[in-house]
């Protein structure tokens, strides 16, 4: 299995107080007791650390459906079918606080340090995980991760604060939990390894 898929290990780790619901409730971090879904339970994590300051997080997907019409004089321009198309548009929009020791461009683990985009020359794994207000945590992970953007907003007016803002293109999206069932796929009628 690819180091990519290193961060297993890492999700539920004795040392991180997140697990315990009761540690969190001492800690203040367990989010409020509401039916609506708040992102006071979401954190977003690499390699079992928190990235901290992060001010937005989108992740999107899309595909194309394409009409299916048919040459009917009972259904005359009709719509027949609907026939979904390839998936694209995996990307996740990142907006952070820049730090002085951490800028958006090292803060995705150790050893990470571009400034160019061509400076990375790997793919990571990010975590999203949810800690709900009934104690189960939920955990996402976006595999095969590159920048495809990076940049910086400045301004003289206002807070004065370095904003950072970033595009990734990841490759799956699996809920942790099902990555066994989902790691292979069946390519006309053969199981094939995803990564291998």
């Amino acid at each position: 299995m690819p180091s990519d898929f290193n961060f297993v290990n890492d999700l539920f780790s004795k040392n991180d107080t997140r697990s315990d619901p009761e540690a969190r409730t001492t800690r203040g971090t367990l989010a409020p007791q509401t039916s609506i879904r708040t992102d006071h339970a979401l954190s977003i994590r690499i390699q079992g650390q928190t990235i901290g300051y992060i001010q937005g997080w989108n992740p999107q997907q899309s595909r194309s459906v394409e009409h299916v019409y048919e040459i009917n004089a009972a259904a005359p321009g009709l719509v027949c079918e609907n026939s979904p198309g390839a998936l694209s548009g995996l990307t996740i929009g990142i907006d952070r606080v820049d730090l002085y020791t951490k800028k958006m461009e090292n803060c995705w683990g150790p050893n990470f340090d571009i400034v160019m985009l061509t400076d990375q020359s790997n793919p990571f794994s990010i975590n999203e995980r949810w800690d709900n207000p009934d104690g189960s945590i939920e955990i996402y992970t976006y595999t095969g991760c590159w920048f495809n953007s990076l940049g910086r907003s400045h301004s003289a007016q206002g807070d004065r604060i370095t904003r950072a803002n970033a595009t990734l293109t990841y490759v799956r999206k699996y809920k942790v939990g099902e990555i066994q069932s989902r790691i292979e796929d069946t390519v006309n009628g053969i199981v094939k390894n995803v990564f291998g």
